[in-house]
């Protein structure tokens, strides 16, 4: 009898939305319009089935385009007021 079975793990980069996240309109560059924003928290998890587990690496903070999903950094006008600078909770 053979027990034959394939494990599927490794990483991934998910975004997840900060708690207080900032949230306001700026002009999306690929959609080139004014658009809603969201700032979000670049984490890479272990990954088992496609299912992230736990967190391996924080890469900073972003600002996500809720029209296209664009993924961009925070801009320099809204880090002087602390954008980008919310502490993340541990997962």
């Amino acid at each position: 009898m053979d027990l034959s079975f394939i494990v599927v793990f490794g990483t991934r980069w998910t975004f997840r939305t900060v708690d207080r996240a900032w949230q306001g309109v700026l002009n999306c560059p690929d959609c080139r319009s004014p658009q809603i924003f969201q700032e979000k928290e670049a984490v890479k998890a272990f990954t088992l089935y496609w299912k992230p587990l736990w967190t391996v690496e924080r890469a900073g903070h972003l600002v996500e385009c809720q029209h296209c999903q664009g993924k961009f950094d925070v801009p320099i006008e809204l880090t002087e007021y602390g954008v980008g600078l919310t502490p993340a909770l541990s997962v």
